[in-house]
């Protein structure tokens, strides 16, 4: 990066509300678009049970998928290099079919 983009570059600083610290947990997802949109929606599916329930919904325009991709593969990069290979998550007693 040259000295003006340096200059140029802009600091955000994250504001995290405590009501999101703690995070929520996800073990499936589902994912749809148009052309202005991605739909990613986040479910948390009980063992034995035939109904996911939808945990967050995140709305992005495809450039920011496509950055969140990019920032992704980027992060399972680092993470197999410290820990090893992702590992497989376990079954949940059948088939299930995200789309």
């Amino acid at each position: 990066m040259s000295e003006e983009d340096e200059k140029k570059a802009v600091k955000i600083q994250i504001h995290l509300p405590e009501e999101m610290a703690a995070g929520r947990y996800s073990n499936g997802a589902v994912i749809n678009f148009s052309p202005t949109e991605f739909v990613l929606d986040f479910l948390m599916l009980q063992p034995q049970q035939p109904r996911a329930t939808v945990i967050s919904r995140i709305v992005m325009h495809p450039g920011h998928v496509n950055r969140l991709k990019a920032a992704l593969e980027e992060q399972v990069k680092r993470y197999e290099s410290r820990f090893g290979k992702l590992p497989e998550p376990p079954t949940m007693g059948g088939p299930i079919t995200l789309h």
